[in-house]
């Protein structure tokens, strides 16, 4: 930061990782991303953040005021410090070895929405085909057998390959990442379980209860559908609370136990004769099994009226403490903690949905300009007349540059420069790019059409959001 007089004005740095690093949800950061040269005016209190032209902000000038000049200088101060680490993080990625590159290649193929989906659908064939042997229980040697087993052969060799990638992905710091995530572990047991089982050709039981460890693999649909999440999440959260209430039934079952014990150990040793067998049997009276005609009724029945009022007694104070009070309070919890981990969820996806519908695209000022056509020939026509504005040397391609310059040719404002980002999203990954490495006027049109449907249906979605809260 170089000093002029009362004000500080940042040096422009021409760091080729400026500007290329992830957008997180904090003006820092946020700005850190895109950071050529910072102005810090003191006697105003504002600073103002120029950010490089193809970088994530596009060459956006971004002003921030600041309510004193010790957080102004906060600011300026936090700024820095998140460029340099940004600088610090670019330079430690392009420096990574060949195999560091490999590996978080494989990684970032093994997350990604198409392998989560294909890898989704083998497990569901792996637990039908379980859900099939258990129902048929074919001979041996027959032709529904074969059938099976070469499904099972076939779903532990993808198991054990996508298990091998998972290791090798995560591999860094002795698989520190990976044992580190309890799916992955699980995976890996189950892997394990599923080649013991598949390798070793014998009929024992051991080995019959291994290979059906295969249908656990299912439980690792839950982190890719998200209402199962959802659910599993809510139940995990329960978890602690509810172990609390069970604690306070576990404590006052153990106190009736002890007395039971004392009492009928003699007279009906088959359910009272230790600690144990009493625990069991208040276990089986809070479940409302048979309490009353199996346990208590042949105690009182062998007693005099006195001695039978109190068995009663005992019995039915217990039922009342434990089965009516205890076990509803159990449930309580249960349900206070899982709806409130539902809800809380709920207000996550609402959350991102009302970002959703509230962002704001990049090509949204030109899409508002379009919106006037009349018809689909007329919405045509004036796509046409865009594309050749655009196509200034006229080689029936856009790329990024010339969409860029057209943008400024017709008068928008810098804020609608498209960045590499922008044009990777517009095209699909480039997947409608031609030979050129443009769009062509058909892939122009679609793109465009793309981004009119959206910006519409993001227009109606707000304006249903606001009728939701009675706002106009």
């Amino acid at each position: 930061v170089k000093e002029h007089g009362g004000n500080r004005e940042a040096a422009k740095t021409s760091s080729p990782f400026a500007g290329r690093l992830q957008r997180v949800e904090s003006w820092s950061s946020r700005v850190a991303s895109g950071l050529v040269d910072l102005v810090n005016n003191e006697p105003s209190h504002y600073f103002i953040i120029h950010t490089k032209l193809d970088g994530s902000e596009s060459g956006r000038s971004i002003k921030l005021i600041c309510s004193s000049e010790e957080e102004n200088n906060k600011w300026v101060t936090a700024i820095r410090h998140q460029v340099a680490q940004a600088h610090a993080s670019e330079v430690a990625r392009l420096n990574l070895p060949w195999l560091e590159v490999q590996q978080q290649k494989v990684k970032q193929i093994m997350s990604s929405d198409r392998v989560q989906i294909a890898m989704g659908l083998v497990i569901l064939i792996a637990y039908l085909s379980s859900l099939i042997a258990s129902q048929l229980l074919p001979e041996e040697e027959s032709y529904e057998q074969q059938v099976l087993h070469s499904v099972e052969y076939v779903v532990t060799v993808i198991f054990t390959i996508e298990l091998v990638l998972n290791l090798f992905g995560n591999s860094n710091n002795y698989f520190q990442s990976f044992f580190s995530d309890a799916w992955l572990v699980c995976d890996l047991f189950v892997v394990i379980f599923m080649l013991v089982g598949a390798l070793y050709e014998g009929d024992l039981p051991a080995i019959n209860v291994i290979r059906l460890v295969r249908v656990f693999k299912m439980v690792n649909l839950f982190r890719k559908l998200k209402t199962l999440r959802t659910l599993i999440n809510a139940l995990l959260s329960a978890v602690s609370p509810v172990l609390h209430a069970l604690a306070i039934v576990l404590l006052v079952t153990s106190v009736f136990a002890v007395i039971s014990t004392d009492l009928f150990r003699f007279d009906d040793p088959t359910h009272f004769g230790s600690f144990g067998r009493s625990m069991f049997s208040l276990y089986q009276m809070a479940t409302g099994d048979s309490w009353a005609s199996i346990i208590v009724r042949p105690l009182a029945a062998e007693r005099s009226a006195v001695e039978s009022f109190f068995v009663h007694l005992f019995f039915v104070t217990y039922m009342i403490m434990v089965s009516v009070v205890l076990m509803n309070c159990v449930i309580a919890v249960l349900l206070d903690e899982f709806i409130s981990t539902v809800a809380r969820e709920k207000q996550v996806m609402n959350n991102e949905m009302e970002d959703d519908i509230h962002s704001v695209q990049p090509l949204d000022a030109l899409t508002r300009s379009l919106m006037t056509f009349t018809s689909q020939q007329d919405l045509s026509h004036k796509l046409n007349m865009l594309f050749m504005r655009m196509d200034v040397d006229e080689n029936k391609s856009l790329d990024l540059h010339e969409i860029n310059m057209g943008l400024k040719k017709l008068g928008f404002a810098d804020h609608l420069r498209l960045t590499l980002e922008d044009w990777d999203l517009l095209t699909e990954q480039q997947s409608l790019v031609d030979s050129k490495g443009g769009l062509d006027l058909r892939a122009f049109e679609e793109v465009m059409r793309l981004q009119i449907h959206a910006y519409t249906t993001r227009q109606v979605l707000q304006s249903m959001h606001r009728n939701r809260d009675g706002s106009t």
